[in-house]
């Protein structure tokens, strides 16, 4: 993934590239298409989640190789110290292909264009986006609108992970909440801030 912003003078529009690009393959046979990339969804605004590449019945085959390209033109604005509003004007292109259950293995290309209103909150950021297809194949499947929210990633980083692991034989919900929130206090100061869950803790200790 990269992702260019350029910010203009004494101003607060923007304007934006992001390019996403995947390569797979598998060592010993095919590649299983559960681990093949799929595109759609929040990775191709206008398509519906996997609504791009090839299906066979019924059963989404993804592909070995994508790209994808957003170009953008926004403008950011503060209603108060919490909140930052975004206002992002995009089209996007790509294509997926090369899976090893097809036998179409042509880059088809897709498009897409939209608009987005992204909010960035203390409990994390909102997304509502609405982009409509204006490159497409026959089999795709596509979406207007799209709606996202979830934690901010700068959050995560600044955890001290050595406070997590390594890991005691057992460790409880409630120890890993302290710690988080201790954490998150440290960082900035919010009010009201609770964690009610914690999903999956074999997630956590994996991905650390």
């Amino acid at each position: 993934t990269n992702k260019i912003y350029k910010n203009f003078e004494q101003s607060d529009n923007f304007i934006f590239i992001t390019n996403n690009l995947g390569i797979a393959d598998s060592f010993n046979g095919n590649l299983k298409t559960i681990n093949a990339f799929s595109l759609g969804g929040l990775n191709f605004k206008g398509f519906d989640y996997r609504g791009v590449g090839p299906i066979d019945n019924r059963i989404y085959l993804g592909g070995n190789k994508y790209f994808t390209t957003t170009l953008g033109y926004g403008s950011s604005f503060l209603f108060d110290d919490k909140d930052n509003v975004n206002l992002k004007l995009f089209t996007t292109f790509g294509s997926i292909w090369d899976s090893d259950y097809s036998s179409n293995d042509d880059l088809e290309l897709r498009s897409s264009a939209g608009i987005s209103f992204d909010l960035l909150t203390a409990v994390g950021p909102i997304s509502f986006s609405y982009a409509v297809p204006l490159q497409k194949q026959d089999n795709d499947k596509t979406r207007e609108f799209n709606f996202s929210i979830g934690t901010s990633f700068w959050m995560i980083v600044n955890f001290d992970r050595t406070q997590f692991f390594p890991l005691k034989k057992i460790i409880n919900t409630s120890d890993i909440n302290k710690i988080l929130k201790s954490q998150i206090l440290n960082i900035k100061n919010y009010k009201n801030f609770e964690i009610k869950e914690i999903s999956s803790l074999n997630m956590i200790r994996d991905n650390s």
